[in-house]
C-alpha cells in the first residue's frame, strides 16, 4: 500500500465484502486518516524541533509557522512516491552561482550541514515508515480478526499511543516542556488500564518479575536500582554490570510514576526535573550546580563530581586507540559549563552513543546491545560502588544529627598530570586551607578554656 499497490485478500475482510482488493485498499487508506491512525507521519516524535528544524520549534507556546504536510490529502493517492514521507519538505538548494562565490571554509561548512540534514531526513523517513507499518498493520490485523473499525482504532491508539489526542495546553506547552510527554502520557494510560483490568496479565507479570530480579545491594547507585537493575556479571577489577532496560514500552512511565506511588517527594521532583526540555533544564543545573542526569543517594550529583559525558567519551576513545593509559580511570575534564552545553544540545545523543561504543569496561556484545537494540547494560566501577556506600553512610549519620565535614584533595593520577606552575599553586592553596583549619582549632580551644573558667 505504501508503494501504491493494493493489499492482497482485502476483499475477504467482512467490512470490505463486495469490493475488489484495489477498492478495499483505497477504503482502508481513507479509514486510517478518518480515525487518525496515521494523521501526519512525524507526530510520534515528541521532541519538538528534532532534526534540522528551527530553534523556535522548541520554545514553549504556540507556533505560527505553517506546518508541513508530509502526506498528500487525496485518499486515493496517499501512498505513492510523490506524496509519501520520502518527499518531505527539503531545504532549497544553494544556487550554483552562490556556491561558486563561497570560500573553501564556507563550502566545507555547507557540505557538512547538507550531509547532516540528509542523514537526519533519512533517519526520520525510516522512523515514519516503521511507525506507519506498526499502526496501519495493527489496524489491518484487527480488522481481519473481525473487529469493527471503531474497536480496532481504539485498540491501536491505546497500544501505539494516540498522539493527536492532546489539549491545546498539552500540545503547545507540556509537550515542549517535557520531551516525550505525549508518549509517556499515552503509555501511562495504557499501563493504568492494563493493571486495573488485567493485573495478572503479561504486563503485570513482567513488572513483578522485574521487581523480584532487581538488585538490592546497598552499593548499587540510585539511578541503577530505580529501574530493572538485573545483575549481568562483573569484570576482574570489580566492575559490575546491570541490565537496566529491556526496551519495553511500559518501562519509562513505570519508572517515572514509581516515586509518586512511593510517596517520595524528592525523587518525584527529581524525575520531573530530569525530564524537562534541555533549554529549561540547563539553566537549573548551572544555578544549583547539580546534574539532573546522574542521581546520587541524596539527589542530583554535583556537576564537579558527575561523570562528564563528553569527557568520558573522549577518554574512552583515547583508551581504545592507545592514546590514553587504560589504567587511568579519571575522565577528561572540559569544564562543567561545556558539559552542560553539550548535554543540552542535539550532540548529546551522539556523545552518549560514542561513549557507550568505546566503553572499555564492556565487551563487544554489551556495546552492540546498547547501540543496536532496546536493551541497556550499565556498568558500575568499584570506585563508584565505594562512593555510594560512603554516601549512604553519610546520609544515615546526617539523619540522626551528624554534621558534614568536607575536605578537597587531588588524586595522585591528577597530581602527576599537573604542570610545575599548577603544582606550586596547589601547594599554596593547600597551605592556606591548613592555616585556616589551624586558626579554627585555636579559636575552639580558646573558647573551651574560657567556658571552663
Amino acid at each position: 500500500m505504501m508503494r501504491g499497490k493494493s493489499i492482497k485478500e482485502m476483499s475477504d475482510i467482512p467490512i470490505f465484502k463486495g469490493m475488489s482488493d484495489q477498492e478495499a485498499t483505497e477504503k482502508f487508506a481513507e479509514m486510517l486518516f478518518a480515525y487518525k491512525i496515521i494523521d501526519n507521519p512525524g507526530n510520534y516524535r515528541d521532541m519538538p524541533g528534532v532534526g534540522p528544524g528551527a530553534l523556535s520549534s522548541q520554545l514553549i507556546g504556540p507556533r505560527f509557522a505553517k506546518a508541513d504536510k508530509l502526506i498528500g490529502t487525496n485518499p486515493k493517492n496517499l501512498f505513492n512516491e510523490k506524496t509519501f514521507v520520502g518527499q518531505r519538505s527539503r531545504q532549497t538548494p544553494v544556487a550554483k552561482a552562490r556556491r561558486e562565490e563561497m570560500g573553501r571554509v564556507e563550502k566545507a561548512t555547507s557540505a557538512v550541514r547538507d550531509a547532516y540534514k540528509k542523514f537526519v531526513n533519512v533517519s526520520q523517513n525510516v522512523g515514519d515508515v516503521v511507525e506507519i507499518q506498526h499502526r496501519a498493520g495493527g489496524m489491518l490485523a484487527l480488522l481481519r480478526k473481525g473487529y469493527s473499525p471503531d474497536e480496532a482504532a481504539n485498540v491501536v491508539k491505546l497500544l501505539q499511543v494516540d498522539y493527536s489526542n492532546l489539549s491545546t495546553f498539552e500540545r503547545e506547552y507540556l509537550r515542549r516542556m517535557f520531551p516525550f510527554y505525549s508518549f509517556s502520557r499515552g503509555m501511562a494510560k495504557y499501563l493504568a488500564e492494563e493493571l486495573t483490568t488485567n493485573p495478572a496479565g503479561p504486563v503485570g507479570q513482567t513488572l513483578r518479575v522485574q521487581r523480584n530480579a532487581r538488585d538490592r545491594d546497598v552499593a548499587t547507585p540510585t539511578y541503577i536500582n530505580k529501574g530493572v537493575s538485573i545483575p549481568f556479571g562483573s569484570n576482574a577489577d570489580g566492575t559490575r554490570h546491570f541490565l537496566t532496560n529491556l526496551g519495553l514500552m511500559h518501562e519509562q512511565p513505570a519508572q517515572q510514576l514509581s516515586p509518586l506511588f512511593a510517596l517520595n517527594p524528592q525523587d518525584s521532583f527529581f524525575t520531573i526535573g530530569s525530564n524537562l526540555n534541555p533549554l529549561l533544564k540547563a539553566p537549573l543545573e548551572i544555578m544549583f550546580d547539580e546534574s539532573t542526569f546522574q542521581q546520587g543517594v541524596s539527589g542530583g550529583v554535583d556537576l564537579d563530581d558527575a561523570d562528564p559525558p563528553l569527557g568520558r567519551a573522549l577518554s574512552n576513545i583515547g583508551q581504545t586507540v592507545g592514546l590514553r593509559d587504560k589504567d587511568r580511570k579519571e575522565p577528561i575534564r572540559l569544564g562543567k559549563l561545556t558539559e552542560v552545553a553539550v548535554g543540552s544540545s542535539p550532540l548529546s545523543r551522539y556523545v552518549n552513543t560514542t561513549r557507550t561504543i568505546f566503553d572499555p569496561r564492556k565487551n563487544v556484545l554489551m556495546s552492540g546491545a546498547n547501540s543496536l537494540t532496546g536493551l541497556r547494560i550499565s556498568s558500575v566501577s568499584p570506585q563508584r560502588q565505594d562512593a555510594v556506600l560512603r554516601e549512604r553512610a553519610e546520609q544515615y549519620l546526617q539523619d540522626v544529627g551528624a554534621r558534614q565535614f568536607r575536605k578537597s584533595y587531588i588524586p595522585d593520577e591528577v597530581r602527576a598530570s599537573l604542570s610545575k606552575e599548577e603544582l606550586e599553586s596547589v601547594e599554596q592553596y593547600e597551605q592556606l586551607i591548613e592555616l585556616i583549619s589551624q586558626r579554627n582549632k585555636e579559636r575552639r580551644k580558646k573558647k573551651e578554656q574560657q567556658s571552663g573558667r
